[in-house]
Protein backbone atom coordinates (compact mmCIF):
# COMPACT_ATOMS: atom_id res chain seq x y z
CA UNK A 1 0.00 0.00 0.00
CA UNK A 2 2.66 2.37 1.16
CA UNK A 3 4.39 1.53 -2.41
CA UNK A 4 1.15 2.44 -4.44
CA UNK A 5 0.71 5.94 -2.54
CA UNK A 6 4.12 7.01 -3.11
CA UNK A 7 3.16 6.33 -6.52
CA UNK A 8 0.14 8.54 -6.62
CA UNK A 9 2.00 11.40 -4.91
CA UNK A 10 4.66 11.24 -8.13
CA UNK A 11 2.03 11.61 -10.70
CA UNK A 12 0.23 14.46 -9.01
CA UNK A 13 3.47 16.19 -8.32
CA UNK A 14 3.35 16.07 -12.76
CA UNK A 15 -0.27 16.90 -13.21
CA UNK A 16 0.02 19.97 -11.17
CA UNK A 17 2.28 21.28 -13.16
CA UNK A 18 -0.86 22.39 -15.55
CA UNK A 19 -2.12 24.85 -13.13
CA UNK A 20 -0.78 28.75 -13.45
CA UNK A 21 -0.33 28.88 -9.47
CA UNK A 22 3.21 28.03 -10.11
CA UNK A 23 5.46 30.73 -10.70
CA UNK A 24 8.16 29.71 -13.65
CA UNK A 25 10.53 30.68 -11.91
CA UNK A 26 10.49 27.58 -10.08
CA UNK A 27 8.97 25.33 -11.94
CA UNK A 28 9.11 24.33 -15.97
CA UNK A 29 7.08 21.76 -17.65
CA UNK A 30 7.28 21.19 -21.36
CA UNK A 31 4.39 18.96 -23.03
CA UNK A 32 6.28 15.96 -23.66
CA UNK A 33 9.24 16.23 -21.93
CA UNK A 34 7.97 16.26 -18.18
CA UNK A 35 8.43 18.89 -15.47
CA UNK A 36 11.54 20.17 -14.00
CA UNK A 37 11.62 22.27 -10.35
CA UNK A 38 14.37 25.08 -9.90
CA UNK A 39 18.16 23.84 -8.62
CA UNK A 40 16.73 19.64 -9.45
CA UNK A 41 19.15 18.32 -12.09
CA UNK A 42 15.79 15.77 -12.56
CA UNK A 43 12.91 16.08 -14.96
CA UNK A 44 9.81 14.12 -13.63
CA UNK A 45 7.28 12.61 -16.59
CA UNK A 46 5.26 9.95 -17.92
CA UNK A 47 3.16 8.36 -20.18
CA UNK A 48 -0.60 6.90 -20.02
CA UNK A 49 -2.02 4.30 -22.73
CA UNK A 50 -5.21 2.60 -23.18
CA UNK A 51 -6.46 -0.06 -26.46
CA UNK A 52 -9.54 -1.48 -27.81
CA UNK A 53 -8.71 -4.98 -29.46
CA UNK A 54 -11.31 -7.58 -31.22
CA UNK A 55 -11.02 -10.33 -33.98
CA UNK A 56 -13.37 -12.66 -35.69
CA UNK A 57 -13.30 -15.01 -33.09
CA UNK A 58 -15.21 -13.33 -30.79
CA UNK A 59 -12.25 -12.46 -28.76
CA UNK A 60 -12.01 -9.21 -27.16
CA UNK A 61 -10.07 -6.82 -25.37
CA UNK A 62 -10.19 -3.28 -23.49
CA UNK A 63 -7.11 -2.26 -21.54
CA UNK A 64 -6.17 0.86 -19.36
CA UNK A 65 -2.99 -0.84 -19.93
CA UNK A 66 0.02 1.25 -19.17
CA UNK A 67 0.35 4.51 -16.63
CA UNK A 68 4.38 5.49 -16.15
CA UNK A 69 6.48 7.59 -14.03
CA UNK A 70 9.70 8.66 -15.97
CA UNK A 71 12.21 10.63 -14.10
CA UNK A 72 15.67 11.43 -15.56
CA UNK A 73 18.42 13.74 -15.99
CA UNK A 74 21.84 14.63 -15.34
CA UNK A 75 23.47 14.26 -12.19
CA UNK A 76 26.79 15.55 -13.39
CA UNK A 77 28.38 16.37 -16.51
CA UNK A 78 29.31 12.67 -16.97
CA UNK A 79 26.78 10.94 -15.08
CA UNK A 80 22.73 10.27 -16.34
CA UNK A 81 19.79 8.69 -14.11
CA UNK A 82 16.80 7.47 -15.53
CA UNK A 83 13.93 5.52 -13.86
CA UNK A 84 10.32 4.08 -15.23
CA UNK A 85 8.15 3.13 -12.48
CA UNK A 86 5.12 1.52 -14.35
CA UNK A 87 1.52 0.12 -13.30
CA UNK A 88 0.00 -2.13 -16.13
CA UNK A 89 -3.65 -3.34 -16.85
CA UNK A 90 -4.95 -0.83 -14.37
CA UNK A 91 -8.48 -1.81 -15.91
CA UNK A 92 -8.67 -4.93 -17.84
CA UNK A 93 -11.40 -6.23 -19.70
CA UNK A 94 -11.28 -9.32 -22.13
CA UNK A 95 -12.80 -12.62 -23.22
CA UNK A 96 -10.49 -14.74 -25.42
CA UNK A 97 -10.03 -18.29 -26.35
CA UNK A 98 -6.56 -20.15 -25.35
CA UNK A 99 -5.09 -23.71 -26.37
CA UNK A 100 -3.78 -25.16 -23.10
CA UNK A 101 -0.87 -27.45 -23.97
CA UNK A 102 0.67 -30.10 -22.26
CA UNK A 103 3.95 -29.41 -22.58
CA UNK A 104 6.29 -33.25 -23.34
CA UNK A 105 9.83 -31.79 -25.22
CA UNK A 106 11.85 -34.22 -23.94
CA UNK A 107 9.91 -37.28 -24.90
CA UNK A 108 9.45 -37.99 -28.88
CA UNK A 109 7.72 -41.16 -28.69
CA UNK A 110 4.85 -39.58 -26.69
CA UNK A 111 1.29 -39.13 -28.71
CA UNK A 112 0.55 -35.35 -29.23
CA UNK A 113 0.35 -33.12 -27.05
CA UNK A 114 -3.41 -32.88 -26.24
CA UNK A 115 -5.51 -29.25 -26.43
CA UNK A 116 -8.14 -27.44 -24.41
CA UNK A 117 -9.94 -24.86 -25.43
CA UNK A 118 -11.69 -22.98 -23.12
CA UNK A 119 -12.99 -19.13 -23.13
CA UNK A 120 -11.90 -16.91 -20.75
CA UNK A 121 -13.08 -13.42 -18.82
CA UNK A 122 -11.61 -10.93 -16.66
CA UNK A 123 -12.44 -8.05 -15.41
CA UNK A 124 -9.57 -6.22 -12.76
CA UNK A 125 -9.24 -2.45 -11.39
CA UNK A 126 -5.99 -2.93 -10.12
CA UNK A 127 -3.07 0.21 -9.10
CA UNK A 128 0.33 -1.79 -8.46
CA UNK A 129 3.29 -0.13 -9.51
CA UNK A 130 6.79 -1.94 -10.75
CA UNK A 131 10.07 -0.79 -11.74
CA UNK A 132 10.29 -0.73 -15.59
CA UNK A 133 13.57 0.76 -15.57
CA UNK A 134 16.19 1.73 -13.70
CA UNK A 135 20.06 2.48 -14.26
CA UNK A 136 22.81 4.89 -14.62
CA UNK A 137 24.98 5.88 -17.26
CA UNK A 138 28.34 7.23 -16.86
CA UNK A 139 29.79 8.89 -19.94
CA UNK A 140 34.17 8.76 -20.72
CA UNK A 141 33.90 9.77 -24.11
CA UNK A 142 31.71 9.42 -27.18
CA UNK A 143 33.16 6.25 -28.24
CA UNK A 144 32.77 4.33 -24.15
CA UNK A 145 29.70 4.89 -22.01
CA UNK A 146 28.77 2.64 -19.59
CA UNK A 147 25.25 1.63 -18.40
CA UNK A 148 24.46 -0.17 -15.05
CA UNK A 149 21.22 -1.54 -14.04
CA UNK A 150 17.93 -2.26 -16.24
CA UNK A 151 16.89 -0.48 -19.62
CA UNK A 152 15.80 -1.89 -22.62
CA UNK A 153 17.98 -4.71 -24.65
CA UNK A 154 19.81 -2.77 -27.50
CA UNK A 155 19.05 -4.97 -29.81
CA UNK A 156 16.92 -4.02 -33.81
CA UNK A 157 14.64 -1.48 -34.70
CA UNK A 158 11.48 -2.17 -32.91
CA UNK A 159 12.23 -2.64 -29.15
CA UNK A 160 14.65 0.18 -28.21
CA UNK A 161 11.01 1.73 -29.12
CA UNK A 162 9.35 1.24 -25.26
CA UNK A 163 6.96 4.20 -25.12
CA UNK A 164 3.45 3.34 -26.42
CA UNK A 165 3.17 7.03 -27.67
CA UNK A 166 6.43 6.95 -29.75
CA UNK A 167 5.33 3.36 -31.33
CA UNK A 168 4.27 3.50 -35.02
CA UNK A 169 1.77 0.95 -34.53
CA UNK A 170 -0.67 -0.61 -31.57
CA UNK A 171 0.16 -4.18 -32.58
CA UNK A 172 3.87 -5.10 -32.27
CA UNK A 173 5.30 -7.64 -34.94
CA UNK A 174 6.57 -11.19 -33.84
CA UNK A 175 9.96 -10.13 -35.24
CA UNK A 176 10.57 -8.03 -32.14
CA UNK A 177 8.96 -9.62 -29.01
CA UNK A 178 9.50 -13.41 -29.43
CA UNK A 179 13.51 -14.09 -29.84
CA UNK A 180 15.06 -12.25 -26.90
CA UNK A 181 13.88 -10.52 -23.88
CA UNK A 182 13.04 -7.10 -24.13
CA UNK A 183 14.53 -5.80 -21.02
CA UNK A 184 18.23 -6.33 -19.57
CA UNK A 185 19.82 -6.32 -16.16
CA UNK A 186 23.09 -5.79 -15.75
CA UNK A 187 25.80 -3.99 -17.54
CA UNK A 188 26.08 -2.36 -21.38
CA UNK A 189 28.86 -0.54 -23.17
CA UNK A 190 27.69 1.78 -25.85
CA UNK A 191 29.36 4.39 -28.10
CA UNK A 192 31.04 5.53 -31.34
CA UNK A 193 33.35 3.36 -33.43
CA UNK A 194 36.35 6.00 -34.29
CA UNK A 195 36.62 5.73 -38.33
CA UNK A 196 34.50 6.21 -40.81
CA UNK A 197 33.66 9.87 -39.84
CA UNK A 198 32.21 8.05 -36.62
CA UNK A 199 29.12 6.26 -38.76
CA UNK A 200 29.31 3.36 -36.67
CA UNK A 201 27.62 2.82 -33.68
CA UNK A 202 28.03 -0.09 -30.99
CA UNK A 203 26.31 -1.61 -27.99
CA UNK A 204 27.65 -4.85 -25.60
CA UNK A 205 25.63 -5.70 -22.70
CA UNK A 206 25.89 -8.67 -19.95
CA UNK A 207 23.15 -10.32 -17.62
CA UNK A 208 24.10 -12.09 -15.11
CA UNK A 209 21.48 -12.41 -12.56
CA UNK A 210 17.44 -11.90 -12.35
CA UNK A 211 15.68 -9.01 -13.61
CA UNK A 212 14.51 -6.49 -10.94
CA UNK A 213 11.01 -6.60 -12.02
CA UNK A 214 10.46 -9.91 -14.14
CA UNK A 215 6.72 -9.57 -14.62
CA UNK A 216 6.93 -6.86 -16.92
CA UNK A 217 9.54 -9.11 -19.73
CA UNK A 218 8.52 -11.24 -22.30
CA UNK A 219 10.67 -13.73 -21.62
CA UNK A 220 12.34 -14.62 -17.75
CA UNK A 221 16.32 -15.01 -17.43
CA UNK A 222 19.36 -14.03 -15.63
CA UNK A 223 21.55 -15.23 -18.10
CA UNK A 224 21.99 -12.75 -21.26
CA UNK A 225 24.64 -11.85 -23.61
CA UNK A 226 24.54 -9.79 -26.66
CA UNK A 227 25.35 -6.63 -28.72
CA UNK A 228 24.22 -4.84 -31.82
CA UNK A 229 26.77 -3.05 -34.37
CA UNK A 230 24.92 -0.12 -36.60
CA UNK A 231 25.81 1.51 -39.45
CA UNK A 232 24.44 5.27 -40.53
CA UNK A 233 24.69 6.32 -44.55
CA UNK A 234 23.22 9.65 -45.68
CA UNK A 235 19.26 8.40 -45.13
CA UNK A 236 19.83 4.69 -44.39
CA UNK A 237 20.68 2.85 -41.03
CA UNK A 238 22.19 -0.70 -41.02
CA UNK A 239 22.63 -2.64 -38.36
CA UNK A 240 23.66 -6.66 -37.20
CA UNK A 241 23.25 -8.32 -33.75
CA UNK A 242 23.56 -11.61 -32.10
CA UNK A 243 22.97 -12.82 -28.50
CA UNK A 244 22.52 -15.76 -26.34
CA UNK A 245 20.45 -16.28 -23.50
CA UNK A 246 18.82 -19.00 -21.14
CA UNK A 247 14.82 -19.33 -20.94
CA UNK A 248 14.08 -20.30 -17.06
CA UNK A 249 10.67 -21.34 -18.66
CA UNK A 250 12.38 -23.68 -20.67
CA UNK A 251 15.65 -24.58 -19.36
CA UNK A 252 17.50 -24.16 -22.27
CA UNK A 253 19.92 -22.12 -24.28
CA UNK A 254 18.78 -20.01 -27.10
CA UNK A 255 20.71 -18.01 -29.74
CA UNK A 256 20.06 -15.89 -32.30
CA UNK A 257 21.02 -13.56 -35.08
CA UNK A 258 19.34 -10.50 -36.58
CA UNK A 259 19.47 -7.68 -39.37
CA UNK A 260 17.72 -4.58 -39.53
CA UNK A 261 17.57 -1.50 -41.91
CA UNK A 262 15.57 1.65 -41.70
CA UNK A 263 15.35 3.98 -45.06
CA UNK A 264 13.37 7.28 -44.85
CA UNK A 265 12.82 9.71 -48.29
CA UNK A 266 10.89 12.70 -48.12
CA UNK A 267 7.71 11.40 -46.93
CA UNK A 268 8.02 7.90 -46.57
CA UNK A 269 10.14 5.68 -44.58
CA UNK A 270 10.88 1.72 -44.90
CA UNK A 271 11.87 -0.32 -41.68
CA UNK A 272 12.75 -4.29 -41.82
CA UNK A 273 14.10 -6.82 -39.53
CA UNK A 274 14.65 -10.46 -40.02
CA UNK A 275 15.51 -12.95 -36.56
CA UNK A 276 16.88 -16.67 -36.66
CA UNK A 277 17.17 -18.00 -33.45
CA UNK A 278 17.60 -21.79 -31.86
CA UNK A 279 17.97 -23.76 -29.52
CA UNK A 280 21.51 -24.64 -28.54
CA UNK A 281 22.72 -28.01 -29.92
CA UNK A 282 19.85 -28.43 -31.54
CA UNK A 283 19.34 -30.55 -34.83
CA UNK A 284 18.48 -28.23 -38.14
CA UNK A 285 15.50 -29.71 -38.21
CA UNK A 286 14.26 -28.53 -35.11
CA UNK A 287 13.22 -25.70 -32.55
CA UNK A 288 14.49 -23.12 -34.90
CA UNK A 289 12.71 -19.82 -35.29
CA UNK A 290 12.69 -17.60 -38.31
CA UNK A 291 10.75 -14.27 -38.65
CA UNK A 292 10.90 -10.61 -40.44
CA UNK A 293 8.82 -8.01 -40.99
CA UNK A 294 8.80 -5.32 -43.35
CA UNK A 295 6.90 -2.11 -43.02
CA UNK A 296 6.21 1.30 -44.73
CA UNK A 297 4.94 4.44 -43.32
CA UNK A 298 3.93 7.11 -45.60
CA UNK A 299 2.84 10.88 -44.50
CA UNK A 300 0.19 11.34 -46.32
CA UNK A 301 -0.87 14.82 -45.13
CA UNK A 302 0.23 16.96 -41.82
CA UNK A 303 0.03 14.69 -38.34
CA UNK A 304 -1.64 11.25 -40.45
CA UNK A 305 0.45 8.37 -41.24
CA UNK A 306 -0.74 5.71 -43.11
CA UNK A 307 1.58 1.89 -42.08
CA UNK A 308 1.56 -0.97 -44.18
CA UNK A 309 3.42 -3.79 -42.72
CA UNK A 310 3.82 -7.87 -43.79
CA UNK A 311 5.22 -10.04 -41.70
CA UNK A 312 6.55 -13.36 -41.64
CA UNK A 313 7.09 -16.17 -38.66
CA UNK A 314 7.84 -19.58 -38.99
CA UNK A 315 8.74 -22.49 -35.73
CA UNK A 316 9.64 -25.68 -36.57
CA UNK A 317 8.95 -27.65 -33.33
CA UNK A 318 5.59 -26.01 -32.91
CA UNK A 319 5.05 -26.36 -36.76
CA UNK A 320 3.72 -22.66 -36.92
CA UNK A 321 4.07 -20.86 -40.40
CA UNK A 322 2.12 -17.70 -39.98
CA UNK A 323 1.81 -14.79 -42.43
CA UNK A 324 0.24 -11.61 -41.71
CA UNK A 325 -0.93 -8.20 -43.16
CA UNK A 326 -1.56 -5.21 -41.41
CA UNK A 327 -2.63 -1.42 -42.33
CA UNK A 328 -2.64 1.29 -39.65
CA UNK A 329 -3.21 4.86 -39.60
CA UNK A 330 -1.44 6.72 -37.04
CA UNK A 331 -3.03 10.62 -35.98
CA UNK A 332 -0.43 12.56 -33.90
CA UNK A 333 -2.49 15.82 -33.55
CA UNK A 334 0.94 16.82 -31.44
CA UNK A 335 3.96 14.47 -31.11
CA UNK A 336 3.57 13.48 -27.29
CA UNK A 337 0.08 12.29 -28.35
CA UNK A 338 -0.89 9.21 -30.68
CA UNK A 339 -4.39 7.81 -32.00
CA UNK A 340 -3.99 4.37 -33.69
CA UNK A 341 -6.48 2.40 -35.73
CA UNK A 342 -5.19 -1.33 -37.20
CA UNK A 343 -6.59 -3.77 -39.15
CA UNK A 344 -4.58 -6.96 -39.06
CA UNK A 345 -4.57 -10.66 -41.30
CA UNK A 346 -2.96 -13.03 -40.00
CA UNK A 347 -2.60 -16.95 -41.38
CA UNK A 348 -1.16 -19.78 -40.22
CA UNK A 349 -0.46 -22.11 -42.63
CA UNK A 350 0.17 -25.09 -41.35
CA UNK A 351 -2.59 -25.48 -39.02
CA UNK A 352 -4.74 -23.71 -41.90
CA UNK A 353 -6.15 -21.43 -39.44
CA UNK A 354 -6.59 -17.46 -39.72
CA UNK A 355 -7.60 -14.29 -37.70
CA UNK A 356 -8.77 -10.85 -38.08
CA UNK A 357 -8.01 -8.44 -35.75
CA UNK A 358 -9.26 -4.27 -35.48
CA UNK A 359 -7.49 -2.89 -32.54
CA UNK A 360 -7.20 1.12 -31.63
CA UNK A 361 -5.50 2.68 -29.14
CA UNK A 362 -4.65 6.13 -27.33
CA UNK A 363 -1.40 7.28 -25.83
CA UNK A 364 -0.19 10.11 -24.64
CA UNK A 365 3.56 11.42 -23.26
CA UNK A 366 3.23 14.24 -20.71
Amino acid sequence: MCSRKKFLILLISIFISFYPSFSESLVDYQFGRGLKFKNCPLRFGGYFAVKYEKTNKDEYEFNVEDIALLVYGDLTENTRFFLEIGAKELYLKKKEIEDDEDEKEDDEDEEDDEKETYIKEEKEFNINPKIERLYFDYLFNDYLRIRIGQFITPIGLWNPVHIPPLKWTLIDPVTATKFFPRLTTGIKLFGLLPFQNETWEYSLFVQKTKNINENHDNIKTDDFIGGEVKKYFDNLLVGFSLGQFEDKKIKRDINFIGLSLDYTYSKLEIMSEYMYGKEKNATLSKDIRTSYYLQGIYRVFHKNYLILRKEYFKEVDNKNKINAYLIGWNYRPLYPISIKFEFQWKKDDVKNESEREIATSFSILF
